[in-house]
Parts: C-alpha cells; structure tokens; sequence
C-alpha cells in the first residue's frame, strides 16, 4: 500500500506543479502553513484536519479526477487500518 501511494502521490505533486492555478498554489501554502502551526501548538486534531486539506488541494490542483480517486482510497484504507 506504501509503495503505491508513494508513486500516486508523486505523481498528485507533479501533476499540482505542471497544472496548478496561482489560487490553488496560494491554497496549498495555506494549508502547509497551517499544519505547522497545529504541529508547532500540539493540536493533533487540527493538523489531522489541516493533511486532509492539504491532499484535497493536492489533488484538485493536479487536475486529475482518476487519481484523486485512487488516493482517497487508499487515504481511507489506511486510516482503517
């Protein structure tokens, strides 16, 4: 499972870097900003919250609905697990 992830989310920051508006650029600094200040303030729940946004931005940014499927697929086996 690691070993695809790995690969569908490189592609995801490739894809994001080829394809990505100035707003979802702004959007995804804002969202990395954030998960430092939750690491930064010891709010595990709020940097939980600020990682999920931070692949939804990912991916919007990537432009690619396939892939933005897959990732949340395994997202979500993973967190069962």
């Amino acid at each position: 499972i690691y070993e695809m992830r790995a690969a569908m989310e490189g592609l995801a920051a490739k894809l994001f870097a080829e394809r990505a508006s100035k707003a979802d650029i702004d959007r995804l600094d804002a969202v990395v900003k954030a998960i430092a200040r939750c690491y930064r303030l010891g709010d595990g729940d709020g940097q939980r919250n600020a990682v999920e946004n931070f692949y939804e931005v990912l991916l919007a940014g990537a432009g690619n609905a396939i892939l933005m499927k897959f990732v949340a697929a395994q997202r979500a086996r993973l967190a069962w697990l």
